[in-house]
């Protein structure tokens, strides 16, 4: 199962959110689903490009982040959606994190940030993959 970063990202309990024990972490957002829970292209997209980078990049954190637009909130979140995904290419589910409480790109950021910073501030480097774009390796860095 894909662990939260809502519990301490630094590391220091024994539960879910242990970021810290990758050298690398990426962040690849959600791009909406279905209002029956199927993934958009644009998410599937993603997902996918996030796979094939951590499939290049074995010491290589995920971080999904998604829970929904407007409306109710659904049985799985956008992250969960697209953790499976991944989790379905080989990917261990035990280097994927969620994100699932932001409703919108803004969200996304605030609610990462915390963690981010948090790995940052322990030597860590944090990137994000241009994901709409057929270029997989366009990574940034956003340390």
């Amino acid at each position: 199962m894909a662990r939260s970063i809502r519990s301490d990202p630094r590391g220091t309990n024994d539960g879910d959110g242990d970021l810290a024990g990758f050298p690398e972490v990426a962040v690849v957002l959600g791009g909406g689903f279905s209002p029956g829970g199927e993934p958009s292209a644009s998410t599937t997209a993603r997902a996918r490009t996030a796979a094939h980078l951590a499939q290049k990049r074995p010491s290589l954190a995920i971080i999904a982040s998604g829970s929904h637009g407007d409306g109710p909130a659904p049985a799985k979140s956008e992250a969960a959606i697209m953790a499976d995904l991944i989790a379905a290419t080989g990917v261990s589910r035990d280097r994927l994190f969620l994100e699932d409480r932001s409703r919108d790109t803004i969200g996304n950021a605030v609610e990462v940030e915390e963690s981010v910073q948090a790995l940052q501030g322990h030597g860590k480097t944090v990137r994000a993959a241009n994901m709409n774009t057929s270029n997989a390796a366009s990574w940034r860095s956003i340390a």
